[in-house]
């Protein structure tokens, strides 16, 4: 498994709103401009809506910097290996968008 980056989020099962408030804790306390955010499969979805909750709610000059749609190939517990759909959003704050 690749290692972990510090400016990525990785969706998951928990609600969004834990998500969103990594992203903005990302921008506004670590001073971190850019984010990834990465998801597989059904959290796909997940990751979409929180983009547009972060542009909606708090950034309205969040720019979309880079958008990858891939194919990951994941191992199970007894060794099958199947192709899992992933997708990953490069956000920027920009410099002179400020929080509201």
């Amino acid at each position: 498994m690749a290692e972990r980056q510090q400016n990525t989020i990785y969706i998951g099962k928990k609600p969004l709103m834990n998500y969103a408030l990594i992203a903005i804790k990302f921008f506004n306390y670590d001073n971190i401009d850019e984010i990834k955010i990465r998801a597989r499969g059904s959290n796909i979805c997940k990751a979409v809506d929180m983009v547009e909750y972060l542009r909606n709610m708090y950034y309205k000059d969040l720019i979309l910097k880079d958008l990858n749609i891939f194919e990951e190939e994941v191992t199970d517990d007894k060794g099958n290996v199947k192709k899992v759909s992933s997708i990953e959003i490069t956000i920027n704050k920009g410099k002179n968008a400020p929080m509201i």
